[in-house]
């Protein structure tokens, strides 16, 4: 999927191919297109805070019901249902995400297209993101399993490696799907996306690993940082790059940016 979406982004913006001259009306003369200064735009907006005050309201809310939505998940226990789950582990599994990344990155260099390797290392960027932020929240917040606390959806125990609260395999396939958004300019790549992103979240709360409202704030996590990250890599991380490293004389490492 991440390969099909960055293909499309490839064709659709022109990636790898210079930009095409502006040629004058009246002399037939090509003329270099006039550079403008755009302004960064701003960290934390207004729709962010709202965004923010909206999943933590709809978190709240799933967590009252998190025992009810398990069961209902776990009733779906057919054929097709366990075959479903096995896929959605898989697709915000961060060793596969990473390895279709990998296959981007290497095939953006083998075709000798930069940007479209430069757009494979800023969606790894930002699924990176925010899978470390989900860590650093599930160690924090020690939220015990449903599996391993089935009566009690209130279990928490900071820092007690309980975790469960959020779910790092939803926030890594919701920060895929939006940096793969932002990358992309395919209709098709979001509606692509997102709804094996939500098959990733499903899975996890019919396979008991976690509880409803985990999936919902992973996967608001994911959504939120993966457009970030990816938003703030395109305006800074517009070259794929490669660090090389060597052992020089005396001892210690030389560490040397290479650009591509």
């Amino acid at each position: 999927m991440a390969l099909a979406a960055l293909v499309a982004t490839s064709q659709a913006s022109g990636i790898g191919a210079p930009p095409a001259p502006i040629v004058c009306a009246e002399a037939g003369m090509p003329v270099a297109p006039a550079s403008t200064a755009v302004a960064p735009a701003p960290l934390f907006t207004r729709r962010d805070a709202a965004y923010l005050l909206l999943a933590t309201t709809a978190v709240g809310v799933t967590a009252f019901n998190d025992r009810w939505a398990t069961r209902r998940a776990i009733a779906a226990d057919s054929h097709a249902a366990r075959e479903f789950s096995r896929m959605g582990e898989h697709f915000g599994n961060a060793p596969v995400i990473a390895s279709a990344l990998v296959a981007c990155d290497v095939a953006g260099r083998l075709a000798h297209r930069p940007r479209f390797t430069a757009a494979s290392e800023r969606v790894a960027i930002s699924v990176g993101a925010s899978t470390i932020a989900a860590i650093v929240l599930k160690e924090a917040i020690g939220r015990a399993r449903p599996d391993a606390s089935p009566d009690d959806a209130a279990h928490f125990r900071p820092f007690s490696g309980d975790a469960s609260f959020p779910s790092g395999h939803t926030a890594a396939a919701f920060a895929l799907a939006a940096a793969l958004q932002g990358e992309s300019r395919a209709g098709w790549v979001p509606w692509v996306a997102y709804p094996v992103a939500t098959l990733t979240g499903w899975s996890r709360v019919r396979d008991q690993r976690h509880w409803a409202s985990d999936v919902l704030a992973g996967a608001a996590l994911g959504g939120w940082l993966g457009r970030k990250v990816d938003a703030i890599a395109r305006r800074r991380w517009r070259h794929a790059w490669l660090m090389a490293a060597a052992p020089v004389p005396g001892g210690g490492v030389a560490v040397a940016r290479v650009v591509f």
